[in-house]
C-alpha cells in the first residue's frame, strides 16, 4: 500500500540512519516487524501491524507532547543544541499516557575526550491488541540515563 509506505515514511523514519539504509528506511521497518509485529494479533498482516503503529504514533505524538512541555530536540532550537532533564521527559509523557513508560539513552562516544549521553528512545507499551496502553516494566529510565545526572542531548 503506498499511502501507508507514504506515511511510514513521514511518521516513523529510523532517524539514526536517516537516507543510509536504502529507500523508504524498509530495513528499518523490516527490524521492527521482526521484533515486534510478529507477535502482534496480527502476525502475518504487514499493513495491519504498519497501519495500527501509525495510528498510534498520531495518538501519543511524543514530540508534540513534549514540545507542550517546553522540551525540544536540537533541531528545533536556535541554537542546535539541546540538553534536557530525564526526569522532564519522564513526567511530560507519563501526564500525557496517565502509564509508565521507558526511556533509554546511548553514549555517543565519537568525541572521545567528551562523550555525550544522547535520548534515544521513547517507549510506550501497549497490550496485545495495540488498543490500550499498559505501564511498561521497570527500568522506566535506564542506567544509561543517569550516568550523566539525569541530562541528556535531544537531538
Amino acid at each position: 500500500d503506498q499511502n501507508l509506505v507514504s506515511r511510514l515514511e513521514s511518521s516513523w523514519p529510523d532517524l539514526l540512519k536517516l537516507n543510509c539504509k536504502g529507500p523508504n528506511g524498509q530495513s528499518f521497518w523490516k527490524y521492527e516487524w521482526m521484533k515486534h509485529g510478529t507477535c502482534s494479533t496480527t502476525p502475518n498482516d504487514y499493513d495491519a501491524y504498519f497501519k495500527l503503529a501509525a495510528d498510534l504514533k498520531d495518538e501519543h505524538y511524543v514530540l508534540r507532547t513534549l514540545g507542550q512541555s517546553g522540551i525540544q530536540p536540537a533541531v528545533c532550537t536556535l541554537s542546535g543544541q539541546s540538553t534536557v532533564n530525564i526526569y522532564g521527559v519522564n513526567a511530560s509523557i507519563v501526564g500525557a499516557t496517565r502509564r509508565q513508560i521507558q526511556i533509554r539513552c546511548k553514549i555517543n562516544s565519537t568525541n572521545r575526550k567528551k562523550p555525550r549521553t544522547l535520548l534515544y528512545e521513547i517507549i510506550i507499551c501497549y497490550d496485545s491488541t495495540g488498543t490500550t496502553v499498559i505501564n511498561c516494566p521497570p527500568p522506566h529510565i535506564g542506567q544509561t540515563c543517569l550516568q550523566s545526572s539525569g541530562q541528556v542531548d535531544f537531538l
